[in-house]
């Protein structure tokens, strides 16, 4: 496993720089995305009272482990909303009951893998 669990915090002077960071830091596939500033990830963290360190789940392919910190950052990026991450944290808590390799395999593949969620209730 990685031995820090904390996301690293990286200073920029304006929001454009931000942005720009994220599609150099390879953070975007050249889609639109948010700066994941730590007032942002805060309040995403806050929404479901989470810490940051609270690990989520394990992946042993990549030897890594994905923190409530981190998804709440990745979360911020795609545009989600505080009110919608719990929707976020089940399907991870599913996907690594499943298979805890899963999120790196639909992300490695190099077929097209086919991956669908259902969501209902008030979240939807």
């Amino acid at each position: 496993m990685t031995t820090s669990v904390r996301a690293a915090q990286i200073e920029v002077l304006a929001t454009l720089e931000a942005i720009e960071e994220c599609y150099q830091r390879g953070w975007s596939d050249g889609l639109p995305v948010i700066p994941p500033t730590v007032d942002r990830v805060t309040e995403m963290l806050a929404h479901v009272g989470l810490p940051p360190e609270h690990v989520l789940g394990d992946v042993p392919a990549r030897r890594r482990v994905l923190t409530a910190e981190r998804a709440a950052a990745n979360a911020v990026m795609a545009g989600c909303l505080p009110a919608y991450f719990p929707v976020l944290l089940a399907a991870l808590e599913a996907l690594f009951e499943y298979d805890p390799n899963i999120v790196h395999e639909i992300s490695a593949a190099t077929n097209a893998p086919g991956f669908l969620l259902l969501v209902n209730g008030p979240s939807r």
